[in-house]
């Protein structure tokens, strides 16, 4: 296995913060990205061993690894930048979902995380197009080129 993974004793469910490493403030992955961001989690399991020659480029308290490379353009997040409107409902309609997330915040705040993430959707998506974006620059710049493309 590449990756070595555990399952957490407590979920991380919600709104949190996770802050690029050195590595990551400097990676084209989070370009045009400040070192603190504020993401949707929803797991509870997390990377506990990266494999050889990857680069962690987000952490915080709760997972030591909340974004990773490995080579050039494999890359892998925990937090989900794909959150749409619908995404906590449709999520909390799945019983091992709703229970996760009463666990991890509390039968209260749990029902109230829909309305919580409504206001930042906007930032999500700006996010999300922008790491899209990132992305796509990244394999542009290292796709291979064949003798057809190459300059003369």
């Amino acid at each position: 296995m590449l990756v070595s993974t555990r399952n957490d004793e407590e979920p991380e469910v919600g709104l949190a913060e996770i802050e690029l490493t050195a590595e990551g403030a400097c990676d084209a992955m989070f370009e045009g990205f400040s070192s603190l961001r504020r993401v949707f989690q929803w797991h509870s399991a997390e990377v506990s061993r990266v494999p050889a020659g990857s680069v962690v480029l987000a952490e915080n308290d709760a997972c030591a690894v909340q974004a990773m490379r490995w080579g050039v353009c494999a890359y892998g997040f925990q937090f989900h930048a794909e959150i749409s409107e619908t995404t906590v409902t449709d999520w909390e309609s799945i019983p091992q979902y709703m229970e996760s997330l009463c666990e991890a915040l509390g039968a209260e705040r749990a029902h109230l995380l829909a309305a919580e993430v409504r206001p930042l959707l906007p930032n999500f998506r700006s996010d999300a197009y922008l790491l899209s974006e990132n992305l796509r620059e990244i394999v542009l710049r290292n796709r291979p080129h064949s003798d057809d493309d190459r300059p003369a």
